[in-house]
């Protein structure tokens, strides 16, 4: 099969060898291109380096070669541009095997951080602030070590994480100073909305010394549960049945949120107007102390 690197279904496929399939219609930009063997996104066989699929243009993409390395018959993507002469085209290259991670710093009261990954002498992210983020950073996929260090001193030494391949990772920088409770926290982002109609939302409690919360919009008539957030622990992220994980999904609009004291009327964190986009993926981390705690967003795409 053959599918535009991000999506769950195939393109194209799953097709027998020597077979020849017709046009399928996708809109003009830059894509990369899987091929997977039969129809499973688990079983991909090679992955290509983005291409620019260009307005009323037909392309045919020849797959050719073999995927053994005991012979010279080295597997080929060619895309042909069917609008030429038939001899204009261009070979993709096989993309490495690389994934993004995204840094947020989550310590309320703590000076700015650096990070310096896998044992560098050299920091990957210098002087990060509360409550700033980076944008996603590019890394080889597999594990990989993060060392944080504040003014100097490390705070957290060679805390284990993963970077999955071609995937987004959020790495909070969590927990408090004082008493000494650091640890990073790696949440796998989706890499594309649960529905281009709405807002994909994630929430996580990162107020150290906050209590079990739950999350309720405030509306003209009263509050609304926030089924997906109910006694969130420190560390802990929103829940969706539907979706089987902590993104859940909601209309694109301005929502007054609230977060109490898990089982109580006692407000946490006031209400808090929050803005979401369709086809926008965020996620709203409660942070800082529980008595001044507020909400922060990190949007993903």
């Amino acid at each position: 099969s053959v599918a535009i690197t991000d999506e769950l279904n195939p393109l194209l496929g799953p097709e027998p060898y020597t077979e020849l399939t017709g046009y399928s219609d996708i809109n003009p930009g830059k894509y990369t291109f899987s091929v997977w063997k039969n129809a499973s996104p688990t079983n991909e066989l090679f992955a290509f380096d983005s291409v620019s699929i260009e307005p009323d243009n037909a392309y045919t993409l020849v797959l050719t070669g073999t995927i053994s390395d005991a012979d010279g018959w080295g597997f080929i993507a060619r895309l042909y541009n069917d609008n030429g002469d038939g001899s204009t085209y261009r070979d993709l290259s096989v993309a490495p095997d690389r994934g993004k991670i995204l840094v947020v710093h989550a310590v309320p009261g703590a000076p700015p951080a650096s990070v310096n990954l896998d044992g560098s002498a050299t920091p990957t992210i210098n002087n990060l602030a509360f409550p700033l983020q980076t944008p996603y950073i590019d890394l080889a996929a597999g594990p990989h070590t993060a060392t944080v260090t504040v003014g100097g001193t490390p705070v957290i030494s060679n805390a284990p994480f993963s970077i999955v391949k071609r995937g987004r990772t959020t790495m909070f920088l969590s927990g408090s100073i004082v008493p000494a409770n650091l640890a990073p926290l790696e949440l796998v982002d989706l890499k594309k909305p649960l529905s281009t109609s709405e807002a994909s939302i994630r929430v996580v409690n990162l107020s150290p010394d906050a209590p079990n919360l739950d999350g309720y919009i405030v509306t003209a008539t009263g509050e609304e549960k926030i089924v997906e957030c109910q006694d969130l622990s420190f560390r802990e992220t929103s829940y969706s049945n539907t979706f089987k994980g902590a993104f859940f999904s909601r209309f694109p609009t301005t929502y007054n949120m609230v977060f109490k004291k898990a089982g109580t009327t006692e407000v946490v964190v006031a209400s808090t107007p929050v803005t979401v986009q369709a086809g926008k993926i965020v996620t709203i981390w409660i942070g800082g102390l529980a008595a001044s705690a507020k909400l922060y967003t990190v949007t993903h795409n």
